[in-house]
Order: C-alpha cells, then structure tokens, then sequence
C-alpha cells in the first residue's frame, strides 16, 4: 500500500535523504565535510590558539637567539596526529619595531599523556 506515493521499496531510501538533509540544515555544510589534508581552521582569538603561539615564540627566540614579540596571531588551524594535534599558526611579531608574518607549526602530546609540546617548524612568511 502507497502512502502519499511512498512504497516499503522507497522508505528506506526517503528516510536516508531526509537524514542527510538535516544534517546539512543542522550544521549549515554537508556532513562529513573533510578539511584538505585534515586541517581544521581555528579562531585566531582562541586561547588554546594565542597559547601555542606563545609557546612558538618562545621556542624560536631561545634556539635563534632572537627577540620577536607577538603582536597578534593572524590565523590558524590544527590537525589530529600520533598521540595528539598539529597546530599551524600565522603569527605578527615584531623585530625592533618592524613587525613580520611567521608561520610556526607545533605538536602539542595529548594532555592524557604528559602535555609537552614541541617546535617542528618556525619560519618568515614573505608578503
């Protein structure tokens, strides 16, 4: 029996449009939209953001001897990776008053482990 035009047969296959349909109201994007190789973008006013790139800063003036300051993180994103997350961050810093843009990548250990995190990458973005 046809109930508006829906068989048994079609059911399934209305319910399974519907879900999807939702799930694309619900978030405003399709579900399980991927990020190009897993990043993820952050807000750039984010705490855990402004931490890591702190922590960048400071990692990188103690190896290079250098003395940027942070002026204000630009962007950013993270990633899952072995045993906690990547993060890739643009960061404004300046040099004696003359301010550049970096991009510092850093792995941060899950906090269920000890919560280190390490410098991978640290370098001038040109303009």
């Amino acid at each position: 029996m046809a109930i508006i035009g829906i068989t048994m047969k079609s059911f399934p296959l209305l319910l399974i449009t519907i879900y999807l349909a939702l799930g694309v109201v619900a978030n405003g994007e399709p579900m399980g939209k991927a990020y190009p190789n897993g990043w993820e973008p952050i807000d750039p006013d984010d705490s855990v953001l402004l931490e890591i790139a702190r922590f960048a800063l400071t990692e990188h003036n103690n190896e290079d001897k250098d003395r940027l300051v942070l002026s204000s993180v630009v962007s950013g994103e993270f990633q899952l990776a072995d045993s906690g997350f990547n993060y890739r961050v643009i960061i404004a810093a300046s040099n004696g008053g003359v301010i550049g843009k970096y991009m510092a990548v850093v792995w941060e250990q899950s906090k269920g482990w000890d919560g280190s995190a390490e410098l991978v990458s640290f370098q001038p973005i040109q303009a």
